[in-house]
């Protein structure tokens, strides 16, 4: 098993002020790694990782056995060609529940329908047969969040196959693992990603639906109810993939970074509060960035931005100043083809390490961050 090297405990004293990902240790973690999310499936206090495997149409289990160490993975079958990955209690007993959304779709194209598998945790680090939801031709992400208040987690599903009218897709939770039929909202097209969070603040969950072919981001507000209306649409950078929330200037209110294939950037829009949001600012990053988190990584209370570049085997890290800019980006190295990037404390306390699904080296790598 890979452990990391002794050294790692010195090298505080030896790297430039910027490093702050001290090196990386990579693990087995099934074929083709897509998706990837922290949490404690056991319940021993230690991060765990739950990895998407979609060359076996799996998700692969890594029990964190503390100071950067996992067991070997264990994997449970989900639908065809997994993408994207939550960890969240779907069914309201207190354990963590796996989602995972199918996109049923080989190099040839999407022959079928798509779907979302729902995992339930058994609170011991195992998980129970899949609980299957259709979702439409070429499902390409998922949100899960209450939009109707009654205590049960729902489900949204950006679809993003021409052929069923670029839409997307929420369904209200039964409480089980289950979910109720949809309903349709047409969005941009091409949609590839949906997060969902209160960007109006009225205490309902709006949806952000990010439309790759149109370099556009489209909002729709949530009644309350469990049913949205359509609110702005507002263009972003070129042929966007994937997104993040977070109020990036402390002003209380939320804020977006998207990821963009087209031109290597990030954007970042700024929240007005009201479901719009100010024109984009483009940082740069690495090339073919895929994945992004928005996440305090260097410790010093202001969230920063991490995107994955899945053809050159690296992260890019953008350092926030607390006002909603962002300084250049710094580069790290990980496996081989980079896909989702998750944030734990895989090694170290203070919880800022960062961990990736390597698409073509079949590996998560671990990059330590120590605390300053």
């Amino acid at each position: 098993m890979t452990k990391f090297p002794v050294l790692f405990a010195c090298l505080p004293l030896l790297l430039r002020a910027d490093n702050y990902l001290l090196g990386k240790a990579d693990f087995a973690a099934g074929p083709e790694p897509y998706g990837i999310v922290a949490g404690d499936f056991n319940r021993d206090g230690i991060p765990d990782l739950a990895v998407v495997a979609n060359g076996t149409e799996s998700v692969s289990i890594l029990l964190g056995m503390g100071a950067g160490r996992f067991a070997p993975p264990v994997s449970y079958p989900v639908g065809r060609g997994p993408r994207w990955i939550l960890a969240a209690d779907v069914n309201g007993d207190g354990l963590t529940d796996l989602a995972v959304v199918n996109q049923n779709c080989p190099l040839t194209g999407c022959p079928g329908i798509g779907s979302v598998s729902i995992l339930l945790g058994n609170g011991d680090g195992t998980f129970r047969h899949r609980i299957d939801t259709p979702a439409g031709y070429g499902p390409t992400g998922l949100a899960l969040g209450d939009y109707n208040g009654d205590g049960k987690l729902d489900l949204a599903v950006s679809v993003g196959d021409n052929s069923t009218g670029n839409t997307v897709l929420t369904y209200l939770g039964n409480g089980d693992g289950s979910f109720g039929p949809p309903t349709a909202y047409i969005v941009g097209t091409n949609p590839a990603y949906v997060v969902n969070a209160d960007f109006n603040g009225d205490g309902n969950l709006d949806l952000a639906v990010i439309n790759h072919s149109t370099s556009t981001v489209s909002i729709l507000l949530g009644k309350g109810d469990g049913t949205f209306q359509h609110g702005t649409t507002f263009p972003t950078g070129s042929l966007p993939i994937s997104a993040a929330y977070v109020d990036f200037n402390h002003d209380g209110k939320i804020d977006l970074a998207v990821v963009n294939t087209g031109n290597n950037t990030v954007s970042v829009h700024l929240g007005n509060g009201d479901g719009t949001f100010q024109k984009n600012v483009d940082y740069p990053v690495t090339s073919q960035c895929f994945g992004v988190l928005a996440a305090d990584v260097n410790g010093d209370g202001y969230p920063d931005i991490v995107a994955t570049g899945w053809t050159e085997s690296n992260l890019s890290l953008l350092l926030g100043n607390g006002d909603g800019t962002f300084g250049p980006y710094l580069t790290y190295g990980t496996g081989y083809g980079p896909m989702g990037v998750t944030i734990g404390a895989f090694v170290d306390a203070c919880g800022r390490d960062l961990a990736t699904g390597n698409a073509m080296q079949n590996t998560v790598s671990v990059l330590a961050n120590g605390c300053k």
